[in-house]
């Protein structure tokens, strides 16, 4: 059976490819033609797909590197075990990259937008891997023919067929990579199955199964892959994987949340919630969206590489019991929290997004500063939990941890700050858990009002292999002042500060 049963029907995944087209070239988020315009790909039409070109070795089934897909990307997969025959480092999630499909859909690649990506790596002149059937005898025979020779002059070629007999079978991308010159028997990769490496299928089965139905009747579908040029085979391995990733998480979450909730993306973020509309797009845009590109811009360069699930829970019962029921586990806390495990966002989102935009921050950390002590992990998280825009720069703002903080110092319960950036992570989330992150965060803060913050962290981010509590960069970007000096200077200026 195929990997994930709720593949497109047979219509969805062939469409009419003219329609298509214009939306795959519509979504291309900025990949680049990897082939001059001028480029012709090996010979056109039909000679192509005769196998014209240089002259290649034959093709050894066995050398064909094999990678199982992901849920509904055959088509990537496909391609992707091509490419890798001719030596080009890459994988599915990548040759996701070139097909334009945005990530929101949550699917993979249709025969157009595979075939936009082809255009992409073998130019403009790649030939239409659409041949309608008029009902003229011998044409399946024709076509079969030319696949046969593509693959006996050394050409992978992905082929679009039904995945069974049964009438309810979805479409389904093959890579043939062998036809029996005696028998024709087909010898290919099956990407739906862990198993699929040289999976044989006779060439009466295979007739049977490949006529595939088109907006104006049916057709037949092949792609032959030659080597790809050498621009595109340099660069192909630098193309972004993020996109086909968060495809994935997207599938992962419309299975898991009810119908009614709203799903977005806003970049590696995946969104579901159950806010009114108007709520979502506030959420989505100037909570997430916002914070993201600032943080990114201050402090995360490039951003994150992974998906986050996020889930923004309207109220207290939503929060709890759909985490509980999701993912097994209580929250912890009522506003919300980032679980590592689940690379996951869990978000009363009633209680204000404050404690939204604390949380995104350590994702971004965990991956640019994995060996980040608590107390920072915490302190610069905080900071952003009250928070505006000034000059264009995302800014933390007197928030409720100051009034905690001050009765702490007034009662004589304040930690120096030299104690509190040297205890382990243990310590840090054990002991007098608010006083910590009200520390943490208002020196955080007063870093902000010297404008040394963004320096602080690049600095520490530095040299922390040499540092790894923070204290010599602290002292290094406030001028090589005393740990004591620090202290005092940091009293005086929280007294300064008004609620």
């Amino acid at each position: 059976m195929p990997v994930d049963s709720s593949l497109p029907s047979a219509a969805a995944r062939v469409r009419a490819p003219l329609a298509s087209l214009a939306i795959a070239a519509a979504a291309f988020a900025g990949v680049a033609l990897l082939v001059p315009a001028a480029t012709r790909g090996d010979g056109g039409g039909d000679a192509a797909h005769a196998g014209a070109g240089a002259a290649a070795p034959a093709l050894d089934p066995a050398r064909v590197p094999f990678e199982a897909q992901a849920p509904d990307f055959c088509g990537e997969a496909c391609l992707s075990m091509a490419l890798r025959y001719w030596g080009v480092e890459t994988d599915q999630y990548r040759v996701h990259a070139l097909t334009g499909v945005a990530p929101e859909l949550g699917r993979g690649a249709w025969t157009a937008e595979m075939n936009a990506a082809t255009r992409r790596l073998w130019g403009p002149s790649y030939p239409s891997p659409w041949f309608e059937l008029t009902g003229k005898e011998g044409e399946v025979e024709t076509r079969f023919r030319q696949l046969a020779s593509s693959v006996a002059s050394g050409t992978p070629c992905m082929v679009c067929c039904r995945y069974d007999e049964r009438k309810e079978a979805s479409e389904h991308f093959r890579l043939v990579t062998r036809i029996d010159p005696a028998t024709g028997e087909l010898t290919y990769q099956e990407p739906a199955e862990a198993d699929g490496a040289g999976r044989r299928m006779t060439k009466e089965r295979f007739v049977g199964l490949w006529p595939v139905r088109g907006s104006n009747g049916p057709l037949l579908i092949l792609f032959p892959f030659p080597a790809p040029p050498a621009a595109a085979r340099a660069a192909i391995p630098r193309l972004p994987d993020l996109a086909g990733r968060v495809v994935q998480a997207v599938r992962r979450v419309r299975a898991r949340v009810p119908a009614d909730f709203h799903l977005g993306v806003e970049g590696p973020f995946v969104i579901a919630s159950d806010q009114s509309p108007e709520e979502f797009r506030s959420s989505r845009q100037h909570t997430i969206q916002w914070a993201y590109t600032h943080l990114q811009a201050q402090f995360f360069p490039g951003g994150l590489r992974h998906p986050i699930e996020v889930y923004l829970l309207n109220g207290k019962a939503s929060y709890e019991g759909h985490v509980e029921e999701w993912f097994h586990e209580r929250p912890h806390t009522k506003y919300g929290y980032y679980s590592p495990a689940h690379q996951a966002l869990f978000m009363n989102i009633a209680t204000g997004g404050g404690t939204l935009v604390h949380e995104m921050v350590h994702p971004l950390m965990a991956e640019q500063f994995p060996g980040v002590p608590s107390w920072f992990n915490e302190g610069l998280a905080s900071l952003f939990e009250q928070c505006g825009e000034e000059n264009g720069k995302m800014v933390g703002l007197l928030n409720w941890r100051y009034s905690g903080l001050m009765e702490a110092i007034r009662t004589g319960q304040f930690k120096a700050l030299e104690r509190l950036m040297r205890t382990d992570s243990q310590t840090f989330y054990a002991n007098d858990q608010g006083d910590n992150y009200g520390i943490a965060r208002y020196l955080c803060q007063y870093l902000q009002s010297r404008g040394k913050i963004q320096e602080y962290y690049q600095h520490f981010h530095a040299h922390s292999g040499e540092d790894p509590t923070g204290i010599a960069s602290l002292r290094a970007v406030l001028g090589g002042d005393s740990m004591e000096k620090i202290q005092a200077d940091w009293l005086a200026w929280l007294k300064t500060l008004k609620r």
